[in-house]
């Protein structure tokens, strides 16, 4: 008696992915946003979208099905650089309001970012000095008047 293995059954697709698709391209722009509002700062990723969205890897794993989500997270999402300038501009701003002085170390160690960050700080906190010294002309002297550029003659 020969064995016959049984006729395979036809599946159908259980899901509409190109409806899932569109729904979760819509939620990616919201998700993004709300990730860019926590505080302590989180970097806008695949993973930060995923969360806030409710869907843990359900994005990655199916990224093939879902060609508009993944454009859109990309287009949504940081570079390593970009978050750290935002974590930059953040301590900038909280070491402020701390109304301690305002150096490179502290915006720094604040920040949790390396020292090849030192000079861009340093020239955050000049710019942010300037400025504030322009608007408000301290003493009737406006500091950019020391600065004369140099022309050959």
């Amino acid at each position: 008696m020969v064995r016959q293995s049984r006729p395979r059954r036809r599946v159908e697709a259980r899901f509409d992915w190109a409806a899932r698709d569109a729904e979760l391209a819509a939620k990616v722009g919201p998700a993004a946003d709300a990730v860019l509002a926590r505080r302590p700062l989180v970097r806008v990723s695949l993973r930060a979208i995923e969360t806030v969205i409710d869907r843990p890897c359900c994005i990655y794993v199916r990224r093939q099905k879902l060609p508009r989500t993944v454009a859109a997270v990309v287009d949504r999402t940081e570079t390593l650089e970009e978050y750290q300038r935002r974590r930059i501009a953040w301590a900038l701003d909280e070491v402020r309001e701390m109304a301690r002085s305002v150096t490179a170390s502290a915006v720094m160690r604040l920040a949790a970012v390396r020292d090849e960050w030192k000079g861009y700080i340093e020239g955050l906190i000049y710019e942010s000095i300037l400025s504030d010294s322009v608007e408000s002309e301290v003493g009737g002297c406006n500091p950019r008047q020391f600065f004369v550029p140099f022309t050959e003659t």
